[in-house]
């Protein structure tokens, strides 16, 4: 509740029946300890339609962030059933900045969900926490892809020069992986890119791993944000397959050796993206398992953006 005073923007995850996965800016309000409303576009109605009759669930995230200061770093998942659906007009959504969110016409009509919260993890810079209110629903679809054994080099994309740029200016990549349990992990995540491809790296013993361990159903969002505001109206969501450099130590070590001058590539292109955030990483007050040290502490996943998979934004 306290959160969601200061900060109304979040994004709304979905899965899709096409095992993809949809990312929607949202304008949130906390009614009770364990409830919140999303208002949200009109368009958004049929996948929400099938979050609520057969994933069963939908994850919420929303992240602050410095250049600077990694311990300023402060954000928020969500994992929650949907209770209600409901269209409001234009009169009663008056205090919702559409133009600002969504870019649509301020004539257009709303949607306002009650979701009912089951669990939530959130972090402040170094520090993680976990609640939790009631027990995930059973028999959630997976529908998990087949775990690549190896990188694939080819893709259909082909990246425009409006979507290097976007690349390029963001900072950001919000990561969703399905998790053995069926429901969405959504992170923040720092990461790099080279042609159709991004990189993000990842501890070996993080949730998104566990994920990647069991599916490479994933997808990323990104945007540029230019003085506190977020260019939702410039995202890209990244469909594709995804493939983990290792997920274990022995993988790690065997892929770091089969790969080398390619990783060492990538590992200089995040050093030069993010110095500051690097240089600054409170090393000493973590674990391994959270630190930049290669085939130890974190691997790389890699996301092959396909041009079949369906881009929503």
């Amino acid at each position: 509740q306290q959160w969601t005073k200061k900060n109304k923007e979040a994004i709304l995850c979905q899965r899709t029946i096409s095992n993809s996965i949809t990312f929607t800016p949202v304008w949130i309000e906390a009614t009770t300890e364990n409830k919140m409303q999303l208002w949200l576009p009109k368009k958004e109605w049929s996948h929400l339609k099938y979050s609520t009759q057969y994933f069963k669930t939908v994850t919420v995230v929303a992240h602050r962030s410095t250049k600077s200061n990694p311990n300023a770093n402060k954000g928020f998942f969500i994992v929650a059933a949907i209770e209600n659906i409901s269209e409001k007009n234009a009169q009663e959504t008056s205090k919702v900045p559409k133009t600002y969110l969504w870019n649509v016409k301020m004539s257009e009509s709303l949607l306002l969900i009650t979701i009912r919260l089951i669990r939530a993890s959130f972090w402040s810079g170094i520090h993680f926490g976990t609640f939790k209110w009631q027990k995930l629903p059973k028999n959630i679809p997976k529908n998990y892809k087949k775990r690549l054994l190896f990188p694939r080099w080819t893709s259909s994309k082909k990246i425009t020069p409006k979507e290097e740029k976007i690349l390029t200016r963001s900072q950001f990549l919000y990561i969703a992986v399905v998790t053995k349990y069926g429901y969405l992990h959504v992170t923040p995540v720092h990461f790099v890119h080279l042609k159709n491809r991004v990189y993000l790296a990842t501890s070996l013993q993080s949730a998104k791993m566990k994920g990647f361990k069991f599916s490479n159903i994933a997808a990323g969002y990104t945007y540029p944000t230019t003085k506190q505001r977020s260019e939702y109206h410039n995202a890209l969501t990244i469909q594709g397959h995804a493939f983990s450099y290792g997920w274990s130590f022995w993988t790690a070590l065997a892929y770091g050796l089969l790969f080398f001058p390619y990783l060492l590539y990538i590992t200089f292109r995040m050093w030069r993206k993010y110095p500051v955030t690097i240089k600054n990483f409170p090393t000493k007050q973590t674990p391994y398992s959270w630190n930049f040290i290669p085939l130890v502490g974190r691997t790389f996943i890699e996301i092959v953006w396909d041009e079949d998979e369906k881009e929503h934004v």
